[in-house]
């Protein structure tokens, strides 16, 4: 029997943890899941806070801007009205009936939009202009001093277009102004044009 115990090689059974320790691993691995599922909870909450406090802050701009909008137009048509209807009768000779009430209908709201929308996107641009390129300028100075270089002929080139946008912008309104002039003297006139059966001539002088 000795010598069958000498042959016999041992044999090492794998360790078994003991109770403590694996419940104390389990334990860990639950610690750590909690864990990342509540930084999960907070990302999502700071992100829907950000995304509500954004949505609210646009909806107040918006709002801002558009009863600043409608204040201004508002001013605007007073104080016109009340220029022209100061005028000597000699003013009302030159200038058309339908051409003034087109002034005071679509020009003052063409301006009142142009100092409130244009006002401030200029300002939030210019705004994130500067930080931008600071940001880039902390970044690589040499890189944006390249960047830079092409702003000059893209100022150029914005200011020409600029210059023909408002040129045809004068010309929309002018004709728009035309158009509002035509119509007025067309339908204040509506008896003469259907006694003469001109309906049709005067649809296609309009159009």
């Amino acid at each position: 029997a000795a010598d069958r115990g000498e042959d016999v090689e041992l044999v090492h059974l794998p360790e078994v943890p003991e109770r403590g320790e694996t419940v104390s691993g389990r334990d860990d691995e639950a610690t750590v899941a909690q864990r990342k599922k509540g930084r999960l909870y907070q990302t999502v909450s700071i992100l829907l806070g950000a995304f509500t406090i954004a949505a609210v802050s646009m909806t107040a701009r918006i709002s801002a801007l558009n009863i600043a909008a409608e204040r201004i137009t508002t001013r605007l048509r007073g104080d016109m009205f009340r220029a022209v209807i100061q005028r000597d009768v000699e003013f009302f000779d030159r200038s058309r009936t339908g051409e003034l009430i087109s002034r005071l209908s679509t020009d003052t709201t063409v301006i009142s939009r142009s100092l409130t929308d244009s006002s401030a996107s200029g300002i939030r641009r210019a705004i994130e202009g500067v930080g931008g390129v600071g940001l880039l300028f902390y970044l690589s100075p040499a890189l944006t001093g390249v960047m830079l270089s092409v702003i000059p002929p893209v100022f150029l080139g914005g200011l020409l277009f600029g210059r023909k946008v408002r040129n045809l912008s004068k010309e929309a309104q002018d004709a728009l102004s035309q158009t509002t002039e035509f119509a007025e003297e067309r339908l204040g006139g509506i008896r003469t044009v259907r006694s003469f059966g001109r309906e049709e001539a005067e649809i296609a002088e309009y159009q």
